[in-house]
């Protein structure tokens, strides 16, 4: 039962990653790639099992999260900004995971 879940939570999250892209552009990749960090966060500190953290952690945060296209997005860019991108993305979403991660302590 794990395994269907996990399947559908992922379908899940990359139908809104590819939803969210096509309507907004590069700029929601940065916001899928924090939202999912943020609520990635929530779920570790959640304490919800070992099979829903697989499921919406990994499943679902997981798939809706990008770094490919982050990276894509930063190619299309010149060098310097790009790698500055990548770098401050990151960053920020290790931030939003330990905001995530301290709301629920």
């Amino acid at each position: 039962m794990t395994a269907v879940l996990f399947t559908l939570a992922a379908m899940a999250g990359a139908l809104v990653r590819v939803a969210l892209r096509d309507r907004f552009g590069r700029p929601a990749t940065t916001a899928v790639n924090l939202l999912g960090s943020f609520l990635l966060g929530i779920v570790i500190a959640g304490g919800l099992g070992a099979d829903a953290t697989t499921i919406i952690g990994t499943g679902f945060c997981g798939s809706l999260t990008t770094m490919s296209g982050l990276v894509v997005d930063a190619y299309a860019t010149e060098a310097r900004s790009g790698i500055t991108r990548i770098v401050t993305e990151l960053l920020t979403g290790v931030g939003a995971a330990a905001i995530g991660f301290a709301l629920m302590v």
